[in-house]
């Protein structure tokens, strides 16, 4: 019996819908994003991307180069109860104008019922205070000011008083982010047992035996710049002179294209308290000029010379001996000297972290400068 023409249409109708069903349940489903396109832009953004922003210090506004940027995708699965169904990642990091580009998701979830759920971009460099685009550290507030396209990624100097432990918690992510961050890991354990990683303590002794000490992280160019105002570049390296050691370590801010008014240097001792200080008796005794002021430590005196100033002071507790010196073209007044000087003090407690390998735990990379030869030869 031959059916009639309008119910072969109306069945050629049912058939085609039917198949637009069951292509969309198996085509991935895409939520919609929770944040805008742009900042001037009320739009809401695409969740599949690209991505596209420039990451600066927030104390100087200067870009800021090589900063990790970690972009994952969520995948769910499921229709009314939701589960995991995995993730995407995307890995890169900021150029030397602190520019980062995440292209778009080209890989879609494959099967039934999979959505593209959620995007997280994570920017983490050392010395600085993780950024998510979701949370905000310390404090763990939501964030609302990213947006997908020309974002503007503002990271702030660590604080030495922050705990690595809810750092740790609030980085999250794996391989190359986890990777980065594994330096933590021996802060945070101290942390949770309530002691300090100081030779005091076996591992400290293991590390004063084999590791050398670090003091690259207590100044660096945008510091400078924030308290002097000078904004040329520089050539950053070891002192010559004395090694490095499990003891002592140096820094050297060598200006480009000017004379060494400009320059900026500093050396750390880390001894028994003895030592350290026995080793500010000989400076004060070395140094021209010196005349004890004691305005930073336990002791400190200021010493001059036609180019440079210098401000040497001890730390008793913890052994630390620190002297910077200073161009007078870069550090104008006796106020900005000290200001440099503060901003280092305040960071002294970072050099409880050793360069010793230790299980689980990712040891710091090679200084990549070569050591310079210091223009003074007495305050270098």
């Amino acid at each position: 019996m031959k059916m009639p023409k309008m119910s072969r249409i109306r069945w050629k109708q049912t058939l085609l819908i039917a198949f637009v069903v069951v292509l969309a349940r198996c085509a991935p489903f895409v939520y919609q994003a929770g944040f805008s396109e742009r900042s001037d832009l009320a739009r809401a953004g695409n969740l599949l991307g690209p991505y596209t922003g420039r990451v600066v210090n927030s104390g100087t506004g200067k870009p800021v180069a090589k900063a990790l940027v970690y972009a994952s995708w969520e995948i769910v699965r499921g229709v009314g109860f939701v589960a995991p169904g995995g993730s995407s990642v995307y890995v890169t990091h900021t150029d030397t104008d602190g520019q980062y580009t995440i292209p778009k998701l080209a890989t879609l979830p494959k099967g039934a019922s999979r959505a593209v759920a959620n995007f997280r971009l994570v920017v983490y460099l050392r010395g600085y205070v993780a950024y998510r685009s979701d949370r905000v550290f310390p404090g763990d507030e939501r964030r609302f000011d990213f947006v997908q396209l020309d974002n503007r990624v503002s990271l702030e100097r660590w604080n030495p008083n922050l705990s690595h432990v809810e750092h740790l918690r609030f980085i999250g992510g794996g391989g190359a982010l986890r990777k980065a961050s594994t330096w933590e890991v021996q802060a945070a354990v101290a942390q949770i047992e309530g002691r300090p990683l100081t030779a005091g303590d076996p591992d400290g002794d293991a590390a004063s035996k084999t590791g050398l000490l670090d003091a690259s992280e207590l100044l660096d160019e945008d510091d400078i710049e924030e308290v002097t105002g000078y904004n040329g570049g520089f050539r950053v390296a070891r002192l010559k002179g004395m090694p490095r050691t499990a003891r002592y370590d140096s820094r050297h801010f060598r200006a480009e294209g000017k004379t060494q008014r400009f320059d900026a240097a500093y050396r750390v001792w880390r001894l028994k308290a003895r030592a350290a200080e026995r080793r500010y008796t000989k400076l004060l005794a070395t140094y021209p000029k010196a005349q004890p002021k004691d305005e930073l430590g336990d002791r400190s005196f200021r010493s001059q010379d036609k180019d440079i100033d210098a401000l040497v002071w001890l730390v008793k507790k913890s052994g630390v001996v620190v002297a910077l010196t200073c161009g007078r073209d870069l550090c104008k007044t006796p106020k900005k000297l000290l200001m440099v000087a503060k901003t280092i003090h305040d960071r002294l407690n970072q050099l409880d972290d050793d360069d010793t390998p230790v299980p689980g735990v990712m040891p710091r990379p090679v200084n990549p400068f070569q050591p310079v030869q210091p223009r003074n030869p007495v305050l270098k």
